[in-house]
């Protein structure tokens, strides 16, 4: 609950406008959860963000490190892909397509791996019906 509680008096912080404000929290928050691992990765996915809202992007990519290590650490394996991937989306968003690159390379056989599993694990057609949109949507 204080946790939850942290994220969205930051949240309101933000908002506001006291980015300060809302990072003091975060780092209070943060300090406190390596314990509870759904919210420690979720609070710092909240810092990356609100990085990535004042522009500061050294330090959201440094957050985003800090979570990719952390999950990985936890042998959170998709969380640790959901934070290298959004390391890879703000590289991408700063068209710094060198460092995006390598990043993308190394979750790509994480990412196929899973495909393969969930495709094993539904069947070859139904798999593909949800890989693939079908035409009406498109």
């Amino acid at each position: 609950m204080k946790f939850e509680a942290a994220s969205l008096l930051a949240t309101s912080y933000s908002q506001a406008g006291n980015a300060q404000g809302a990072m003091s929290v975060l780092s209070g928050a943060m300090e406190q959860s390596p314990g509870s691992e759904y919210w420690h990765c979720r609070l710092v996915l909240q810092v990356a963000s609100l990085h990535t809202s004042l522009q500061d992007y050294t330090s959201a990519h440094a957050a985003l490190q800090q979570g990719a290590d952390y999950a990985f650490m936890q042998r959170a394996y998709y969380t640790r892909t959901l934070f290298v991937l959004s390391k890879s989306l703000l590289f991408l968003c700063e068209r710094r397509f060198q460092e995006a690159n390598p990043l993308l390379q190394q979750v790509s056989p994480d990412i196929e791996n899973w495909v393969v599993t969930y495709q094993a694990h539904l069947g070859p057609s139904m798999a593909a019906s949800h890989l693939h949109p079908s035409p009406d949507l498109i």
